[in-house]
């Protein structure tokens, strides 16, 4: 019996062994894969260009949640976070940095929908360099107001009833249209879907535009046939 234990504790040593082997090489594979991006991305094969690159910084939800801590408690920002805000994301940017490696940059975006403004704090190692502010429309649509939209058009009296068993989706919407109600602010263009199919897909059965600043429902409806509306749109009124 000893012998047989010690033969079995033997082989899970060495099946563990080979179990470590075949991930370092897979890390291997995939390092080797991602420099080989980079390279072909930053244009290694031209002069003056970086050769190699090397990072062991992975973005985390904790390094998020770091990022958007050190945004917004740094007193260049404070101005812009007054009434009604949200952070849309912090985000990651790669780029070669004077050495052989990745800087660690990262771009926080956020919102204030008291003043109608997107700005952008740029942070790198820790630090913010920088503070900008950008268009209305240059950062996507977050979960957040996704989440938002569609629950104040779930909540309009003339969709209510009508999208109680049906999905909801939504993409950003700004009109620069100066007759546009809410002309350059940022709107949820929310679409409600069947639900009998997801790997389908399928037309859109109401509509609604969210104001997401307002939180209120700025047109809605059935969705009409393409021909009938603008690109398959039909901007009724809410």
């Amino acid at each position: 019996m000893p012998e047989s234990r010690e033969s079995a504790t033997g082989e899970t040593a060495m099946a563990d062994a080979q179990d470590i082997r075949v991930a370092r090489a897979a890390q291997e594979a995939q390092q080797q894969s991602d420099r080989a991006l980079l390279e072909q991305v930053y244009g290694a094969h031209q002069p003056g260009a970086v050769q190699t690159f090397s990072t062991s910084w992975h973005f985390t939800p904790r390094d998020h949640a770091r990022a958007v801590r050190i945004a917004t408690v740094h007193p260049a920002l404070t101005p812009f976070l007054q009434g009604r805000w949200g952070v849309l994301g912090a985000d990651q940017v790669w780029q070669p940095s004077t050495a052989a490696t990745l800087g660690q940059t990262v771009h926080v975006h956020i919102f204030n929908y008291t003043t109608n403004r997107l700005i952008a704090a740029r942070i790198e190692n820790d630090q913010v360099v920088s503070v900008d502010e950008r268009g209305i429309h240059e950062y996507p649509e977050s979960p957040q107001e996704i989440a938002a939209a569609i629950s104040v058009a779930r909540l309009h009296p003339g969709l209510r009833d009508a999208v109680r068993d049906l999905d909801g989706h939504a993409i950003l919407r700004v009109s620069p249209d100066p007759q546009h109600p809410s002309e350059m602010r940022r709107c949820m263009w929310v679409m409600f879907t069947d639900r009998n199919d997801p790997l389908r897909e399928l037309p859109t059965q109401y509509f609604a535009l969210v104001d997401v600043g307002t939180m209120q429902v700025v047109a809605s409806g059935p969705t009409p046939p393409p021909s009938q509306g603008d690109d398959g749109h039909d901007e009724g009124r809410a």
